[in-house]
């Protein structure tokens, strides 16, 4: 479609340089001098926006040509790919289970990394709660022995009142 508007284009241009041109034949008298010279002028710029449409024509149909051929070559890499596919044989198949295989052995691998891992963490959590039970049981303990060292201290002072009262 983009050649046919192109090859249009092109016919239309041509018709109007010819008119041009027949125009400036039929000027040729010495009187109109000034007209031919602005028919050519015309003429020329005619001719050139002739041949920039047909180099964007060109360039068009260039870029149409690639975007062909790349298509054709994904097409054909495409194509490739699928011949070589492990899908289509049976070691292809095979090859592609072991991979699988190797792959599940990995994650098994790395979940039980995982899961050692959170085990030393529980144990780790296990270990500070039995510490911090037993630094509670102590705190009470030393609490409990301020509390009668207190009470010693104070019957202790009661009684050294009473001695030194008599």
């Amino acid at each position: 479609m983009v050649t046919m508007l192109s090859t249009a284009l092109v016919v239309l241009a041509l018709c109007d340089v010819t008119a041009l041109s027949v125009r400036a034949e039929e000027a040729l008298t010495p009187s109109s001098e000034r007209e031919v010279s602005e028919l050519r002028s015309e003429e020329s710029a005619a001719f050139a926006e002739l041949r920039a449409m047909d180099e964007t024509e060109r360039a068009v149909e260039r870029e149409a040509a690639e975007r062909e051929s790349e298509l054709q070559r994904e097409e054909a890499k495409v194509k490739q790919e699928m011949k070589e596919t492990p899908k289509n044989d049976r070691k292809g198949k095979m090859r592609r289970l072991r991979e699988i295989q190797e792959e599940l052995e990995i994650k098994q691998l790395e979940l039980e990394g995982a899961e050692n891992e959170l085990l030393k963490s529980d144990q780790t959590v296990q270990v500070l709660q039995q510490e911090l039970e037993l630094r509670t049981k102590l705190y009470e303990l030393m609490k409990v022995e301020r509390d009668k060292a207190v009470e010693e201290a104070r019957l202790a002072s009661g009684l050294c009142a009473q001695v030194g009262g008599f």
